[in-house]
C-alpha cells in the first residue's frame, strides 16, 4: 500500500482552500473521475505528476524533504508530498524514490559533481529581501522606454501585417521560418525579435491561430486587435506588459528575486543553482522569457526597470502610468523632404498614425521611423478608395515642412490619371477583407484557440450554470472526506486493497475478537464483502465491527 494511504490522511484533513491550493499546483488529467482523497491520491502519486512538482522546488525545499534539513513540512504535505500517519507529517516512499531516481540523472544540478564543476551560488534570501522589488536606481535604466516603444511599434506594424496576409504556423504551433524572414521585412527587425513579438501578440489575446479546413493554421488578429490599434503607444505597450509579466516562470521569479533583481545573474547562475532539478525546456523558457523583457523594455541590460518593477508590485494601472510619463510625447507632426521621404519624430496620435501609414512605405521602425511616399504607395491607397484631395489635407495637416513640389506634381498627376486596378494589390486587398478573429475565422475555418492566454480550452460562456470543475471536485473530495471520518482511515485501507487485488488482515469484533485473512471484493452500504481463501468461502462484514486493517 506504500505512501497512499498516509497521503489520503493528508487530503482528508485538508480544508477547501488546501485543497484548492493541492489541485491549482498538482493539476489532474482526470479531474472528473476524483471524487474521494484516496482516488486524489493514487492521482497524485504517478510518476510524472510526482516529477512535474520536484521539479519546480528550490534546493532548500528539496533538502527538507530528503531530510537534510529543517524546514516547513506543512508547506510540503499542502504540495501533497508528505503525508499523514498518526498526526505526523512522513515521508511518501514514491515521493522519496523519485527524488533518487531524478538527483542521481545524468545532467542534474543535484547529481555527484567532478572536480572542477562549481557547486550552486549561495545567495542567502534573508539579505535579498523583496530582491525583485529593490529600486533599480543604479542601474542605467533612464532611457527604458527606447525598447519599449520601437517593439510597440513593430508589433503594431506586425498586426497590420497580419490582417492583410496572414501566415501559416508550422505543426509545432509556431511561426514558420520562411513567414518569419517576410514578416521581418515589413516590420523591420531581425526574425528572432519578430518572433517573440509574434507570441506577444498571441499571449495579449492580439492574434489567434485559425484553423483552415484541410489542417493549415494561419496566424490572424483577433477581434481585439482593432481597439488594441486605437490606444495610444503608452497603453498599447501596458497591454503587451502585462500580458508577458503574467507569463513570468515561476522558478525564474524565485531566482530575479535571490539575484536583487538581476535578471542576467538570474538566468545564468542562480536560476540552475536554486531549482537543480528544473528540465531544460524550462530554463529554456526562462531564457527566452528574459530575451523578451529585454526586447519589451521590462529590463535593460538585465535590471529591471520601474514600469517592470510595478507590475510585479501587481499595480498595472501604475505601469501604464510610469509609460504615460516616460514614453515620448505624440509627435507635433511629420519632415516631409523633397525626395518624398517622410521622418516620424515620435509617436502619432492613433488616428494619424493610421492615416499615413496607408498611403507610404516604411523603410525603419522605432523611437523615431522612416517612411517612404511613392506612386505606388499613393497608387494603392487610390484604389483602397482614397481621394487625392483627402491626401493632400492630410499630408498639409501633418507634414512640418508643407508639400514638397516634387510631392505637388505627383498628387497632380495621379488625380489626372486615374490608376485602374493591380492584380497583385487586388489580392492584397481581397486578404484584407477577409480579416477576422475567432467569431469570423476566413473561408469557413474555425479557430484553434481563443482570444486570450493560450490554452485550447473553450471559456465558459457567460451567465452558464455548470460548476468550476476545479472547485466541483474539491466540493467532492472535502464531503467525501467529512463523511469518511472515524472510519476514514479503515475504509481508505479497504478501498486500496479493492483497487489494488491485495489481500489484508481485517480485525473485527462480534461476540469475540477475530482476524481474518480477506480479499476485498466490494465496499458499499456500510459492508465489506470479501473471499476468505483459507475458509474457501465468501464473508460479509460490517464497517463499523471493523477495528483494524493491516497488510498481509
Amino acid at each position: 500500500m506504500s505512501g497512499t494511504l498516509r497521503l489520503a490522511a493528508s487530503i482528508a484533513a485538508m480544508d477547501r482552500d488546501e485543497l484548492r491550493g493541492l489541485l491549482a499546483a498538482r493539476p489532474v488529467a482526470a479531474l472528473r473521475s476524483v471524487d474521494n482523497p484516496l482516488a486524489l491520491a493514487l492521482e497524485l502519486l504517478r510518476p510524472d505528476s510526482i516529477t512535474a512538482v520536484l521539479r519546480g522546488l528550490d534546493r532548500t525545499s528539496l533538502a527538507v524533504l530528503r531530510g537534510e534539513a529543517e524546514g516547513d513540512d506543512d508547506e510540503l504535505r499542502r504540495l501533497g508530498l508528505r503525508g499523514l500517519e498518526d498526526g505526523r507529517a512522513v515521508l511518501l516512499p514514491e515521493v522519496g524514490e523519485t527524488l533518487r531516481k531524478l538527483s542521481e540523472a545524468p545532467g542534474s544540478a543535484d547529481a555527484p559533481r567532478q572536480s572542477g564543476v562549481p557547486g550552486p551560488v549561495d545567495a542567502d534570501p534573508g539579505a535579498v529581501g523583496p530582491g525583485i522589488l529593490r529600486d533599480p536606481a543604479s542601474a542605467d535604466i533612464a532611457h527604458w522606454y527606447g525598447a519599449a516603444l520601437a517593439s510597440t511599434v513593430r508589433a503594431a506594424a506586425l498586426l497590420r501585417a497580419l490582417s492583410h496576409r496572414p501566415v501559416r504556423l508550422s505543426r509545432k504551433g509556431t511561426v514558420t521560418v520562411v513567414a518569419l524572414r517576410e514578416l521581418a521585412l515589413v516590420a523591420h527587425d531581425t526574425p528572432e525579435a519578430i518572433g517573440r513579438l509574434a507570441g506577444l501578440l498571441r499571449i495579449a489575446g492580439l492574434a489567434v491561430p485559425i484553423q483552415r479546413p484541410g489542417g493549415q493554421t494561419l496566424l490572424c488578429p483577433s477581434t481585439e486587435a482593432d481597439s488594441w490599434l486605437e490606444l495610444t503607444q503608452p497603453h498599447r505597450w501596458a497591454v503587451l506588459a502585462e500580458a508577458l509579466a503574467e507569463r513570468l516562470p515561476a522558478p525564474l521569479a524565485r531566482a530575479i528575486e535571490l539575484a536583487d533583481g538581476d535578471l542576467h545573474l538570474a538566468v545564468d547562475s542562480v536560476l540552475g543553482a536554486e531549482f537543480p532539478l528544473l528540465p531544460h525546456s524550462l530554463r529554456a523558457e526562462a531564457t527566452e522569457w528574459a530575451g523578451a523583457a529585454e526586447q519589451l523594455g521590462l529590463a535593460v541590460d538585465g535590471r529591471l526597470t520601474p514600469a517592470a518593477l510595478e507590475l510585479f508590485a501587481g499595480t498595472p494601472g501604475a505601469a501604464a502610468s510610469a509609460a504615460e510619463r516616460d514614453f515620448p510625447p505624440p509627435a507635433a507632426g511629420v519632415y516631409l523632404q523633397p525626395d518624398l521621404s517622410l521622418i516620424v519624430p515620435g509617436p502619432l496620435a492613433p488616428a494619424d498614425e493610421r492615416a499615413l501609414l496607408e498611403i507610404v512605405e516604411t523603410e525603419q521602425l522605432g523611437v523615431a521611423s522612416t517612411m517612404r511616399l511613392s506612386q505606388m504607395s499613393l497608387s494603392r491607397a487610390l484604389r483602397a478608395g482614397h481621394e487625392v484631395g483627402a491626401i493632400r489635407e492630410l499630408l498639409e495637416r501633418l507634414s512640418l515642412t508643407g508639400i514638397p513640389q516634387p510631392l505637388d506634381f505627383l498628387l497632380g498627376d495621379l488625380e489626372r490619371r486615374r490608376p485602374g486596378p493591380d492584380p497583385e494589390e487586388a489580392l492584397a486587398a481581397a486578404w484584407a477583407g477577409r480579416r477576422a478573429g475567432p467569431a469570423d475565422p476566413p473561408g469557413g475555418t474555425s479557430s484553434a484557440e481563443p482570444a486570450r492566454g493560450g490554452s485550447t480550452a473553450p471559456a465558459a460562456s457567460a451567465g452558464s450554470d455548470e460548476p468550476d470543475e476545479l472547485a466541483a471536485a474539491v466540493e467532492r473530495i472535502h464531503s467525501a472526506a467529512r463523511a469518511s471520518r472515524g472510519s476514514g482511515e479503515l475504509t481508505h485501507r479497504l478501498e486500496l486493497a479493492i483497487r489494488d487485488r491485495s489481500p489484508v488482515r481485517v480485525t473485527a469484533v462480534g461476540p469475540d475478537e477475530r482476524t481474518f485473512l480477506l480479499l476485498p471484493i466490494s465496499l458499499a452500504g456500510g459492508r465489506l464483502r470479501a473471499t476468505d481463501e483459507a475458509a474457501g468461502v465468501e464473508r460479509t462484514l460490517p464497517v463499523s465491527a471493523i477495528t483494524a486493517v493491516e497488510a498481509a
